[in-house]
């Protein structure tokens, strides 16, 4: 599935994914948590970005001494459809949701990408 960002001096009534905050000087992902079900921008921003900052465990919580070189990203979410193929999607513009089920198990695997990440890091549509 792909997904568009909405650009951010647009009027918005639509639904909020992944708040991600980051430290200034190098940009270093200091937290992103989301979700791909629809949630009021209003109170989901507030939600998102508190729970990034000191919720994701995938990042010790945001320090005191952090605040004044933070940034906050939002990216939103909108006009899902479906890909032709896996190259169906322009790194930069498009979202991407991966699903797939294991080989040897009937597991379910997922994967979100927002439009930024392939960009950030340098990946190819193959590499991502």
């Amino acid at each position: 599935k792909l997904g568009r960002t909405r650009p951010a001096t647009m009027p918005c009534d639509e639904k909020i994914d992944a708040p991600k905050v980051y430290e200034d000087s190098d940009y270093e992902l200091r937290g992103c948590i989301g979700t791909l079900a629809p949630r009021p921008l209003d109170s989901a921003l507030t939600e998102f970005a508190l729970t990034s900052a000191f919720h994701d465990v995938r990042f010790d919580p945001i320090a005191l001494i952090e605040v004044p070189r933070l940034k906050l990203a939002v990216s939103l979410l909108v006009g899902f459809s479906p890909c032709r193929d896996c190259l169906d999607w322009v790194p930069g513009l498009h979202g991407i949701i991966i699903k797939f089920h294991g080989d040897s198990t009937k597991r379910s695997f997922s994967a979100t990408y927002l439009p930024e990440v392939a960009v950030e890091q340098g990946w190819s549509q193959r590499e991502a």
